[in-house]
């Protein structure tokens, strides 16, 4: 569900920078509980303000897209247009938890053109513990070193199609 303003997310923020460290793990979601520990410690560090939040996540977010730009793309400045032509500019601003996941899935990829599994792996957990889906990515590293022919593409598609049509009974899992 999209949040246009944030409120829940400063709602949230505003309660967990209230309370201990403990109550923190009770109270919100394990799914999300990186998200809540950043604010937590956000709050430590600068007390209760919502926008000095904000506005370090952006300039982490846009630091890490502007660096994953920079390292995979062969044309930048399409890159950094169609980023902000396509909608994913704005997405960040209404989807905190998901964006900052991806800022780190994007440093995930890196460490694939790096082949640096360990780095990958840490970077993939911190993304699914602000953002649980994110754990599916750490399949992509597997993935991508696999060959492509017709044989392993035949076999993704057949993959792809079995997955979609239990996608029902593999969701309630």
């Amino acid at each position: 569900r999209v949040d246009p303003g944030g409120r829940r997310i400063m709602k949230k923020k505003t309660t967990c920078s209230t309370l201990s460290w403990p109550r923190v793990f009770d109270m919100y979601e394990w799914n999300c509980i990186g998200f809540y520990c950043l604010n937590k410690i956000h709050s430590m560090i600068f007390g209760y303000n919502y926008h000095s939040f904000l506005a370090l996540l952006a300039i982490f977010e846009g630091t890490v897209i502007a660096y994953f730009i920079y390292k995979l793309s062969v044309n930048p400045m399409l890159s950094i247009i169609l980023y902000m032509a396509m909608g994913y500019y704005a997405f960040a601003f209404s989807g905190l938890k998901q964006a900052l996941a991806i800022t780190f899935i994007m440093l995930a990829m890196i460490a694939i053109t790096e082949q640096k599994l360990l780095r990958f792996i840490v970077l993939t957990c911190v993304a699914a513990s602000i953002h649980l889906p994110a754990i599916i990515f750490i399949f992509a590293y597997f993935i991508a070193k696999l060959e492509l022919n017709k044989r392993t593409l035949f076999l993704w598609v057949g993959f792809l199609v079995v997955m979609f049509a239990f996608r029902g009974q593999i969701a309630a899992l």
